[in-house]
């Protein structure tokens, strides 16, 4: 169980009327109008999971400024956007206006939540709009304290970034732990470690987290590994097999030396690989399925590896079903979910933990058993380390502010 005598938690929280709070949130998903006209967000779990928290503070009197992102800076392909989509989808969930404020630094921001009135709730501009967000960089965080006196860090899908909005504000203001965030590390204490029993890993998706994060630490105490996505292509790539247009970059690099360092290291053999893989063509600007191919015939330029043939893979997860063990998806294996359904189809009994709201999204509706968490990178960050960066910003903040 979880020890959270060593930061503020906001249920714990005296809120007085007028108490001016800023909210720091993860809306870090796409936005869409659905038939009805109604904005919709792609991932409203995310969303959803913050609702009660904020509620918290407003049905005490207090106002809220939510600081919030979407997108990265700089990055043409996932541009930060506007967050008016999720200003009118809180509206809809809270039953209460939720204004929006196109900015959150400067005369602009100050003077728009001075105005605000007891029980009254904004969203701020995206903080991706400014350079030094994720970088930390406390003259911005410094500029974000105007916005309220006390900080409510939720965003648990954020939690393994140290960002100016969760952990660069608490140098300045003292910060409380939201509900949704404590709530996500308890659900998700059971799956860290080694606690005994038979473990599978299944690493997907796109994301560096799954490399640097996930495969280097849970090598170590999971028992199986079944890599794909970013990870099987970085695997297939430091072994000099041809990977032609599959993804390896995430945030503008690739990964073969933190991968050469797991394959070169004591554990290397806990990683399970696909005799076949499956491979998809480009057309236009989408990819169609191919066919199969053996995984060391490599694949050109204008083919990705799409997916992983599963093979024996189940026996590691009936393995881990038999035993009672511990399954964790982070990340779909591949692109048109056909191993992902397979290898789902292989573990009741297991305690099954998937990760991530894409991938939670992409799987949809499985076995109401299996545990879900919308965290992301955060959650695998926490699944390996027992902490988080803003959960370790909380601890310090509370020592340093009594």
């Amino acid at each position: 169980m979880m020890e959270f005598d060593s930061v503020r938690l906001l249920r714990d929280a005296e809120i007085r009327e007028g108490q001016r709070w800023i909210y720091s949130a993860d809306f870090n998903t796409r936005y869409a109008t659905d038939a009805e006209g109604k904005v919709r967000p792609k991932n409203p779990a995310r969303i959803d999971d913050e609702l009660n928290d904020m509620r918290f503070i407003l049905d005490r009197g207090g106002t809220v400024a939510i600081l919030a992102h979407q997108g990265r800076h700089g990055k043409a392909e996932n541009p930060p956007i506007e967050l008016r989509g999720a200003a009118a989808y809180l509206s809809e969930k809270l039953g209460m206006q939720v204004c929006y404020c196109e900015t959150n630094t400067g005369r602009t921001a100050r003077d728009y939540v001075r105005e605000m009135r007891p029980g009254q709730i904004a969203v701020m501009g995206n903080t991706r709009m400014h350079e030094g967000e994720e970088k930390n960089h406390l003259p911005l965080a410094n500029e974000y304290t105007w916005l309220g006196r006390f900080a409510a860090i939720g965003g648990f899908g954020k939690a393994h970034r140290a960002n100016a909005s969760n952990v660069g504000i608490l140098e300045y203001i003292p910060g409380f732990l939201a509900e949704s965030q404590r709530r996500e590390m308890e659900l998700l204490a059971p799956w860290a470690g080694s606690d005994g029993s038979y473990s599978v890993a299944i690493l997907g998706g796109v994301k560096k987290e799954k490399i640097t994060i996930g495969l280097r630490r849970l090598v170590e105490t999971y028992d199986c590994i079944i890599p794909g996505g970013i990870v099987l292509n970085t695997i297939l790539k430091v072994r000099g097999i041809r990977v032609g247009d599959s993804v390896l970059e995430d945030d503008g690099r690739t990964f073969e030396r933190e991968m050469g360092e797991v394959l070169e290291g004591p554990h290397a053999h806990k990683i399970w690989m696909p005799a076949y893989v499956a491979v998809a063509r480009k057309e236009g600007d989408e990819y169609k399925p191919f066919g199969n191919a053996h995984r060391d015939s490599g694949v050109e330029n204008g083919y990705i590896v799409a997916d992983l043939v599963t093979g024996d893979s189940w026996k590691h997860l009936q393995r881990s079903a038999r035993e009672g063990g511990r399954v964790l998806m982070a990340g779909t294996p591949g692109l048109f979910l056909d191993s992902t359904r397979e290898m789902l189809g292989h573990v009741n009994g297991a305690r099954v933990l998937i990760l991530g709201g894409d991938t939670v999204s992409d799987v949809g509706e499985v076995d109401e058993r299996i545990t879900r968490s919308t965290g992301g990178g955060s959650a695998l960050y926490f699944i390996a380390e027992g902490t988080t960066p803003v959960f370790e910003a909380l601890k310090r903040n509370f020592i340093l502010s009594r």
